[in-house]
């Protein structure tokens, strides 16, 4: 093995990350660290511990932080995280008067420490982590997402503390919204008519002090809101996130501008639900109490808000289908909008060169005219609620100042009272009004939430709770029988029937025309894609068996098409590696003949590569993607007509590259170029999906000259 082979082999150093492994054999939990590795981030060649939790549940562990000192830990807390001055976390195994048994994270061994020299260290943070319950596989999916945790409701109810904080301050506040009206009507009916100042002054300071623990509870209610909230989109956007990079390809939503809009309305989903709806929710208990002070002070007052009431929710109500349906299809052609403005912006080039402008903006401007005409329903029916509701509150008001003159002409209530009522009745027709506006958005919300739940229900490439083997390495061995595959499960198959074996460390090329199924095959290998029928092996193991993040390790692969990412080179490069030396980026930067251009250029390395690689030429492109499929070794280079793009010199630079990789290299080729034809000792041809000719590469050209194949 060479030296390069070894240094990729070695697992990176993470001790937050090993830490976690020794747990789990602990535990005796089935965990593979590359299942636990993929998805996860990490910086500067570590995991951050601000993602420990995450990290924990791909263990198969439960985690819960605390702060308190050592002399407080039970028994049974250990093993335990504990952070430590001028150290990464640490693991506590066991723990006495005189010394501490801590796991050294390098060697994987215990050592003991003196308890009084780590308590000089001791930053009191504390991490106790436990094996999960495990999941009884006869659950039913919704069984299953119950005790898992729903996506966006596990979150919230993770914040479930901060969330009653902020439903006690909600409830207070409505408490001190009494406090004005009954002022008002004490300050008429017994301050005014006896000139009583003193207790003018006593209501006064009163109120002004129930004034100001009011503003006091409603700032402390609105950061509580947005500390909440700042925790579930980071917890949420995370996940969502995930599961985006981690869907199979072939269940990949078909517009992915549609997807970014979806993905983008989630902060809209959150406010409305764990913000506005929360507080409108809480404030409408109090409507009752408000009708019951009004029916207390003023008496028959209380009729026109409950009238009003109930008239806004039966318009209200009576709007609710029309809305619907205008909040769909505004959500349809919203959806169409971003596609078609994505699917623009990325085809640029071709509109100019196809002179296609005109077309495309007439697209637009149709869609857009559709958008803004279900939008514009959308919104009149909403500002028809909210006006009618508007109105209604006007109305109530008026009837109660009416009705409060003739029946204080009776005898029935006081001046004081009239206009106490008439404070409540907006205080009690107030979160009516809220909650009609909630509603008209309602619909909206409702169907972002479908989508997302519809985006984190896509199959993933491996799951995160399935046990993979951890094999090491690959020896390069694939076995192919009887492979089909369709994207439709009601559609034609891309290939069919496909057979062959590729022993380790041999050169296969494939060739067919286009559209055969020669690049679907590729990424059949790589995982990117899953077989509808048949089996595909690596080493004797089925790949259902590795996961992704270990397999696409062991396989390096140069697309057909190469996106690179906006950065630098080095950073396009070293794209999914976490440690790597400079001897390794050098020799893949020298392999691929990225040097060629980079070391005439003033930036080198740290050459800006643009958006998805336009400042870099096709070859160029193609080059970078070459070094980022060496840098780790692997054990299976998978190119995809690599010298495609490249000129004479490139593809020279590229042929003696190939010709130097060791002998225990498996390579696969998808060329029609006759330098690297030449590099291959096996001939694959494809043709319609099915494979129509294997064998050495000159018995089966000397086959196709001939038109044996054709």
């Amino acid at each position: 093995m060479s030296e390069i082979s070894r240094a990729v082999d070695a697992t990176p150093p993470s001790p937050l990350l090993d830490n976690l492994m020794w747990l789990a054999g602990h535990y005796e939990l089935a965990v593979n660290r590359h299942s636990v590795q993929a998805a996860l981030p990490w910086v500067d060649g570590d995991l951050p511990l601000s993602h420990l939790e995450q990290a924990a549940a791909r263990c198969g562990l439960t985690c819960r932080r605390l702060v308190m000192e050592l002399s407080q830990l039970p028994e049974q807390a250990f093993p335990c995280l504990i952070a430590l001055a001028d150290e990464p976390p640490t693991l506590l195994l066991g723990l006495d008067e005189e010394e501490a048994e801590l796991l050294e994270p390098i060697t994987q061994t215990p050592i003991r420490r003196s308890r009084r020299e780590l308590e000089r260290g001791f930053l009191g943070q504390v991490v106790l982590l436990s094996p999960q319950l495990a999941e009884d596989p006869r659950f039913t999916p919704e069984q299953a997402e119950e005790s898992q945790g729903h996506w966006f409701w596990g979150p919230l109810r993770k914040a479930r503390t901060l969330y009653r904080d902020i439903l006690l301050a909600s409830v207070l506040i409505n408490l001190f919204a009494l406090v004005s009206p009954l002022f008002i009507m004490n300050v008429y009916d017994r301050v005014v008519p006896n000139l009583a100042y003193e207790s003018l002054w006593v209501l006064a300071v009163g109120a002004g002090i129930a004034f100001a623990f009011d503003l006091m509870l409603k700032q402390i209610r609105a950061v509580l809101i947005d500390y909440a909230g700042k925790r579930t989109d980071l917890e949420v956007s995370r996940s969502l996130f995930g599961r985006i990079l981690g869907m199979r390809l072939q269940h990949r939503p078909a517009s992915t501008g549609a997807l970014a809009r979806q993905f983008g309305e989630f902060d809209s989903v959150r406010e409305f639900i764990a913000s506005s709806t929360l507080t409108t929710l809480v404030d409408l208990p109090f409507s009752l109490l408000f009708l019951a002070i009004i029916a207390w002070v003023a008496g028959p007052l209380v009729w026109p808000p409950i009238i009003a009431i109930g008239v806004m929710l039966a318009v209200t109500l009576a709007l609710q289908p029309k809305l619907a349906h205008a909040s769909r299809e505004a959500q349809r052609y919203a959806d169409l909008r971003h596609a078609h403005l994505y699917e623009s912006i990325t085809g640029l080039e071709t509109i100019k060169s196809a002179g296609a402008e005109g077309p495309i903006q007439h697209s637009w401007e149709k869609m857009q005219a559709h958008s803004a005409d279900w939008h514009t329903k959308s919104r009149q029916l909403t500002n028809l609620a909210s006006h009618s509701a508007s109105f209604t509150v006007q109305i109530a008001t008026l009837a109660v100042v009416v009705l409060g003159v003739y029946k204080l002409e009776e005898g029935l209530i006081s001046m004081g009272g009239i206009i106490a009522a008439v404070i409540l009745t907006g205080r009690a027709i107030s979160p009516m009004a809220q909650l009609i506006g909630l509603m008209s958005r309602a619909h909206h919300v409702k169907g972002t939430l479908h989508s997302l739940d519809q985006l984190m229900a896509l199959p993933q490439d491996s799951e995160a709770d399935g046990y993979y083997p951890d094999l090491g390495r690959l020896h390069g061995k694939i076995q192919v029988d009887d492979l089909h595959f369709r994207f439709d499960p009601q559609g034609d198959p891309i290939l069919k029937g496909i057979d062959f074996r590729i022993q380790p460390g041999e050169r296969v090329a494939l060739i067919g025309r286009n559209g055969s199924g020669k690049s679907t095959l590729a990424k059949l290998l790589l995982g990117f894609l899953q077989p509808s029928q048949g089996h595909l092996r690596f080493d004797g193991r089925d790949i259902g068996q590795l996961h992704t993040a270990f397999l696409r390790h062991q396989v390096g692969y140069v697309p057909q098409d190469v996106r690179l990412f906006y950065g630098t080179i080095r950073d396009n490069i070293l794209l999914g590696a976490r440690q790597v030396s400079d001897a390794q980026l050098n020799r893949a930067v020298t392999l691929s003949g990225v040097s060629l251009f980079t070391d005439l250029d003033p930036q080198g390395l740290n050459r800006q590569v643009g958006e998805s690689g336009m400042a870099l030429s096709a070859g160029q492109r193609q080059a970078v993607a070459l070094a980022r499929a060496l840098l780790n070794d692997p054990s299976i280079l998978v190119l995809d007509e690599p010298s495609a793009s490249l000129d004479a010199r490139a593809e020279l630079q590229l042929v003696r590259t190939l010709q130097q990789l060791p002998k225990d290299k498996t390579l696969v080729l998808i060329t029609h170029k006759q330098p690297l034809l030449a590099l291959s000792q096996r001939l694959l041809v494809l043709e319609r999906g099915r494979l129509v000719a294997n064998g050495p590469t000159e018995q089966v050209m000397a086959k196709l000259k001939q038109g044996g194949a054709e």
